[in-house]
Formats: structure tokens, sequence, C-alpha cells
């Protein structure tokens, strides 16, 4: 009979499009539910790419599909907007008057445990 571990182990074959982690650490499968001999899997996702949840249910249709005595599998995605990148300035931010560069300086000296 099948498992819920079985099924995640299965599932660490399965990695996230374009690297080399799968969707199991990166803690994606936010559930896995067996009913007899079918199981259903809930994956969340932060993307706007279709490609990419539809390469993960091929990969994961295609391996769960090999596991012994498994039943109908259903993969649902729950996906999301990625948040919006957040600049460290604003283009439209007032500058300073008759200021054209800004440049940092830092001293990298330290201080501290040099007895």
């Amino acid at each position: 009979m099948i498992n819920e571990a079985e099924i995640l182990k299965t599932l660490e074959q399965v990695n996230y499009p374009g690297f080399s982690r799968n969707i199991v650490s990166f803690g994606l499968v936010k559930s896995v539910s067996i009913e007899g001999i079918d199981v259903t899997i809930k994956i969340e996702l932060a993307t706007k790419d279709p490609s990419i949840p539809q390469s993960i249910h091929n990969e994961a249709q295609e391996i769960l599909s090999g596991i012994e005595g498994i039943g109908r599998i259903k993969i649902d995605f729950d996906i999301k907007n990625p948040p919006e990148p957040v600049s460290g300035t604003d283009v439209n931010q007032a500058s300073l008057p008759g200021v054209k560069n800004i440049i940092a300086v830092a001293s990298g000296k330290g201080g501290v445990g040099k007895s």
C-alpha cells in the first residue's frame, strides 16, 4: 500500500525547471492525500510562466505512475503571482539639487577583537 512518505520521496526526483533542486526541497508540495489507491497532490507555485506548472505536472505524473499499486494521480496547482522586485531607488524620487552623482564610502577597519 502506498503512503505519503513514499510519494514525497518519489517527488524528490522532480526538479524545479531551471534549477538543480527538487520541488520537495523548495517546499512547493503543500499536501499529499491518499484515498485507497488514488493520490491527490497540492503544489503551490509563484510564477507567471505557464510552462513551469505544465513541466512539473508532466514530470511528476510520469514518475508517480511508476509506483506499484498507484491508481489515479491528481495534481492541483495553487499558482500565485510572484512578489514584485523592490528597487533601492525610486526613479521619480526628487534628487538633491545641484548633485549629479552620489558615492557611498565605507571603511573596513573594524576595531573589535584586536587584543
